[in-house]
């Protein structure tokens, strides 16, 4: 069966979550068409080290939240000027180049001369507006992406920009490609009417649809998973970094090295005059999960 569903909530773990579960219980014969909006995140590939894709301080500042998504590739900023779109069909019956097809009708009837690129990438004018990725789990297949409408692009520069400099990775780095929002192509392109487009290109290329909700029991669970800090932080391919920071009475140097989220090794340095404050603070951080926002709150503690 032939269903779409819209979400009413900018909230990014319930969006997301929503999709997990739309993917995990859909029907043998369903394809499904699932659009969504997210208030501003940086959402990261599953095998992503979110400290090497983003400027965490600047998140932090900014109330951006960080997710983690199930499916690979690489980091994208989201707020309220892009459109999610998600498709969802039984292997057996899942064909990227019909969802291609949607996303070419879309894009025609907005004017928008699209180009599909070899590293899942949607191109116009030479620069980017949206991103696809995969994931095929039990028998499911699910394509989804971006769409770049009115994304504000100061903030996407500035968050996408590291801000611990000295890390060392074993994950995957994401490339950053030029991006253009097509509201720059178009000025008459809203949210709203891309939505509409959708519906249209949906039915045009699959036949009529249902529009449904969802209101499974394992919405919960899937929310508070990725919501959690052991996901958004804990799923992290193993790294080394180094960090400094001027504290109240101490200029401190942190050595880390960092495995499944949790500190495995560090090594304090620091001009203290208390002799034991660079054991206290190996001590308070050994063996715990690595946060960014709350490692030097700890830290200052100790003061």
């Amino acid at each position: 069966m032939n269903k779409l569903l819209i979400s009413n909530k900018n909230d990014p773990y319930y969006n997301i979550a929503l999709e997990r579960c739309l993917f995990k219980n859909a029907a043998d014969d369903d394809i499904i068409l699932y659009l969504w909006q997210n208030s501003p995140c940086v959402v990261v590939g599953r095998n992503q080290n979110i400290l090497l894709e983003c400027d965490t301080d600047y998140m932090t500042k900014t109330g951006i939240l960080p997710l983690r998504r199930f499916s690979g590739g690489g980091a994208v900023f989201q707020d309220l000027g892009n459109l999610n779109y998600t498709f969802i069909a039984n292997e057996k019956y899942a064909d990227d180049e019909k969802f291609k097809l949607v996303l070419k009708k879309v894009t025609g009837d907005l004017n928008v001369n699209s180009v599909f690129t070899g590293r899942n990438d949607i191109h116009c004018q030479g620069k980017k507006f949206s991103g696809y990725a995969y994931l095929s789990e039990d028998q499911n297949y699910m394509y989804h992406g971006t769409m770049m409408i009115d994304v504000d692009l100061d903030m996407l520069t500035q968050v996408l920009s590291p801000s611990i400099l000295k890390i060392q990775a074993k994950g995957i780095e994401s490339v950053k490609s030029r991006v253009i929002n097509l509201q720059q192509i178009n000025k008459a392109i809203t949210v709203e009417n891309t939505i509409k487009l959708f519906g249209k290109a949906f039915e045009q290329v699959y036949g009529p649809y249902q529009v449904i909700d969802y209101q499974g029991q394992d919405l919960d669970d899937t929310y508070s998973l990725l919501s959690s800090s052991r996901w958004i932080y804990g799923q992290c391919p193993a790294y080394t970094l180094s960090l400094e920071k001027k504290l109240k009475n101490a200029l401190v140097t942190l050595n880390l090295e960092v495995t499944d989220g949790v500190i495995s090794r560090v090594k304090v340095y620091t001009d203290s005059l208390e002799p034991d404050f660079a054991a206290k603070c190996e001590k308070i951080l050994l063996n715990s999960l690595f946060e960014p926002k709350n490692i030097l709150f700890r830290l200052e503690s100790l003061i």
